[in-house]
């Protein structure tokens, strides 16, 4: 059984990882400024907050998901990427994303530059078989996005990860949670 914890064990450096956990300890133990402080940037996208007064108003009434917290983390450290449900075209995202990771091909591009990419989440949606086809190009280079879908604060937010072939088996064969499906 894979869970976000190990997941993060897998891809995070032994000094990231650590943080990770320093991170989640602060908001286990209810410090929550010390845990926005430190986090501003990931619960602003995570909860469309503006400040650490709407993140404490947060706190009275619910938890934050550790899953979708532990995903944006590792996007944050750029081992993937977060897309909304209903972007009109993510290629702009993939291509730069890919582009930072330096991956690049003939093949790639001319995929890339074909059709938008919508994650629409109804009849134009074409993002499943968009990131199929584009794990089929990637497989050359030995990795794959692995994706998974969160519908904890927002309907269709994808979690993109970059991970290797070898990897991308493993999270197939024992993914568990039980807020983010794998896309496949």
């Amino acid at each position: 059984m894979m869970t976000i914890q190990e997941l993060t064990r897998l891809i995070l450096t032994p000094e990231e990882e650590n943080d990770l956990q320093h991170t989640l300890r602060l908001l286990e133990n209810q410090e929550y400024e010390a845990f926005y402080q430190a986090n501003e940037e990931i619960l602003c996208n995570i909860l469309f907050l503006r400040n650490l007064d709407e993140f404490l108003d947060f706190t009275e009434e619910e938890d934050l998901d550790v899953e979708c917290f532990c995903f944006a983390y590792l996007c944050e450290k750029e081992y993937g990427i977060s897309l909304g449900g209903y972007e009109e075209d993510v290629r702009p995202a993939l291509t730069s994303f890919l582009g930072e990771k330096g991956i690049h091909s003939p093949e790639l591009q001319a995929f890339l530059d074909k059709e938008r990419i919508y994650t629409e989440c109804d009849d134009i949606d074409n993002f499943r078989s968009s990131v199929a086809a584009l794990n089929q190009i990637l497989n050359t280079s030995g990795v794959r996005f692995v994706v998974f879908e969160d519908e904890v604060y927002c309907d269709c937010e994808y979690s993109m990860l970059l991970v290797k072939e070898d990897l991308y088996a493993e999270i197939l064969q024992s993914w568990e949670s039980d807020n983010f499906n794998l896309c496949t």
